[in-house]
């Protein structure tokens, strides 16, 4: 094979790069951050002081990523950077472990990316990009050893790469790194059957997931991995044993990060914090299943019209795309007995499902108290069925290209989906035109908002559900004219037809979601952080919108409040003496000192109590504190 060959080889490669580049564009040509910074300046004071006019919040949902996994990342690189190992935070709760803290992703590989430049938000931004990138081009690696032609492995390459579990969880840069492996681990188990050499990667894969900063979505990676080896290996023992020796050494390789990490649990608030139970999203309520084909059934974040019954909706919300799914579907018929990686993908979405989906087993398996299931966030499964439908509807578009599937056999699954987005919208319709006239005047405070505004809130619904719709009639209406047009029959134009409207569907779900800002909004310069840094002591901060948990750590500033899973339950324990003169009461990752007159304060070395002055609902810089310092309420 020549040189020239080669490269002309390589032009999948160079097509899922430019994907990457289309729906990265605002920051490749625009020099635009994917980061939420726009929340920093546009929610909380004491950025707000320097924006009067306000600064629109693009998605409010993600404040995680500039509260949390960004300072964290700043902090441990700039430690690396000098030479020093991050073993220690000491800017928030009075001091936490940060090496231990697997969402600092101290030692994940990737960050050899900061060594390559002082700007960090620059580099944590192309990490950013990176993770699709590198998601398509492993989904891409191991659907080609699959025998798979290339047309249809970039189709599973692009609903894997920059699929829906993408969308929603990129700009964290940790939630997707880790699970964005599976499919190179798949690939190494598939192909070191001939070439043991290849289980390499297999150690490799789980060592980057595992220290990528987010355990959960290892364990699933792991998960998926052990059930795909089942398929591969069958009864052979001896294929067991070589490729648990090289998961075993993938391990190994992210002990200097996982034992850290095991210590400070043990000695953490983590079994008591309940944030994550109380808030809904361990698992996915059944009416959440909507979204499997309308994600804005329930309105959305970033156009805040959500409903208060949608939840969190990063973490409920479930769309890979309405052609993969309706192609994914097509293949039930014909290929669940002849194709293996068809089966292990319907296994793998069967399973996924019935592990996020709230349900009697889905309960039983997810409370249990082994490898922390149940502190595990069960939704997150979903990025294995976002996997699922990637692999499966990619075998079931090679099926098409070889003709061994009609056009008619897309029918039934495309109407099918069609109904699961047009009958919610009917069903609710139904039940308003029956209840609504017996809606009694009083009392109004009984009903909830949507109820109230039911119109404009089924107006959502309608309105969010034109797209998904719209792409199903387009097909249909395609594969009815191929039956008239001979020429239209071939597989290639419908083959198109479903690329294409995947693609802007993604972009389309991508972009409405995700914010691109200026550099200048990621925590800019103020007063009063000015004034702080001048400082040694420690300061606390009010119930206000004011220097939200963590934010104050880019600045280096230290405080005894903040947010933190692996924080110490005895510290825990000694702000609830502060606050509530108990020393045995545990509350969660969030501490907030409430009672600013306990001599305690001194004792953590606190000067400054930052607060805002509040005059006619405004902030006033001569006014008072909106409510007593020493009010513990």
């Amino acid at each position: 094979m020549t040189f020239f060959t080669k490269i002309k080889n390589l032009w999948p490669l160079a097509l899922l790069s430019l994907f990457s580049l289309i729906f990265f564009h605002q920051f490749v040509f625009q020099g635009l951050l994917p980061i939420p910074s726009d929340i920093i300046v546009g929610a909380y004071y004491p950025w707000l002081i320097n924006a009067p006019t306000g600064i629109a919040v693009h998605n409010p949902l993600p404040s995680d990523v500039v509260s949390l996994t960004y300072p964290l990342r700043l902090l441990a690189i700039s430690y690396l950077k000098s030479g020093i190992l991050p073993f220690w935070n000491p800017h928030i709760l009075a001091g936490v472990p940060l090496l231990a803290n697997f969402q600092a992703a101290a030692f994940y590989p990737l960050n050899f990316l900061y060594l390559l430049s002082d700007n960090f938000s620059l580099v944590w931004s192309w990490q950013v990009v990176s993770q699709s990138l590198l998601a398509a081009f492993f989904m891409y690696l191991f659907l080609r050893s699959n025998s798979l032609g290339k047309i249809s492995s970039l189709f599973g390459s692009l609903i894997w790469g920059l699929g829906g579990f993408h969308s929603l969880w990129a700009q964290y840069n940790t939630v997707f790194h880790a699970i964005l492996y599976l499919p190179l681990i798949l690939w190494s188990v598939k192909v070191s059957a001939k070439r043991p050499l290849f289980y390499l990667f297999t150690s490799l894969g789980i060592a980057a997931s595992l220290t990528a900063g987010n355990p959960p979505m290892s364990l699933i990676l792991l998960f998926g991995v052990a059930i795909y080896a089942f398929f591969e290996y069958g009864r052979d023992i001896r294929k067991y044993l070589g490729l648990s020796c090289f998961v075993a050494l993938g391990v190994g390789l992210a002990l200097p990060q996982i034992l850290p990490g095991l210590e400070a649990t043990r000695n953490s608030i983590r079994d008591y914090d309940q944030v994550a139970a109380g808030s809904g999203i361990k698992f996915l309520p059944l009416h959440k299943l909507i979204t499997l084909t309308t994600p804005d059934f329930f309105g959305s974040p970033s156009t805040y019209n959500l409903w208060s019954l949608a939840g969190l909706y990063d973490n409920l919300t479930v769309y890979f795309g309405v052609i993969p799914l309706a192609v994914f579907l097509a293949g039930l018929y014909s290929l669940t007995r002849k194709n293996r990686l068809y089966l292990f993908s319907l296994l793998i979405f069967i399973v996924s499902l019935i592990l996020l989906v709230d349900n009697p087993l889905g309960r039983f398996i997810g409370n249990l108290n082994v490898l922390g299931l149940s502190a595990m966030v069960m939704t997150r499964f979903s990025a294995l069925t976002n996997f699922a439908l990637a692999a499966g509807s990619a075998v079931v578009l090679n099926e098409l290209s070889r003709k061994k599937i009609t056009y008619g056999q897309f029918i039934k699954p495309l109407l099918l989906v069609l109904s699961m987005t047009i009958v919610p919208l009917t069903i609710m319709l139904f039940i308003w035109r029956l209840w609504a006239p017996t809606i009694p005047p009083i009392p109004i405070d009984f009903f909830p908002p949507e109820v109230l505004s039911f119109p404009n809130t089924l107006m959502v619904s309608f309105r969010n559900s034109f797209v998904p719709i719209f792409q199903i009639i387009i097909s249909l209406f395609f594969i009815f004219l191929a039956v008239k047009i001979s020429r239209a029959r071939k597989p290639v134009f419908l083959v198109i037809l479903f690329f294409s409207l995947t693609f802007f569907d993604f972009y389309r779900f991508f972009t409405k979601y995700n914010s691109f800002t200026p550099q200048s909004y990621l925590y800019p310069e103020n007063k009063i952080t000015q004034f702080l840094k001048k400082e040694e002591n420690r300061f606390v901060t009010s119930r206000d919108p004011i220097m939200p948990p963590n934010m104050w750590l880019v600045d280096g500033l230290k405080s005894i409040n903040g947010q933190d899973t692996l924080h110490s339950v005895y510290y825990n324990q000694f702000i609830s003496l502060i606050n509530f003169d108990n020393l045995n009461r545990v509350t969660d990752r969030f501490v907030q000192v409430r009672n600013f007159d306990s001599p305690l304060l001194d004792f953590l070395n606190v000067k400054y109590i930052l607060a805002l002055k509040w005059k006619e609902g405004r902030p006033d810089t001569s006014g008072k504190p909106n409510y007593p310092l020493d009010d513990p309420t």
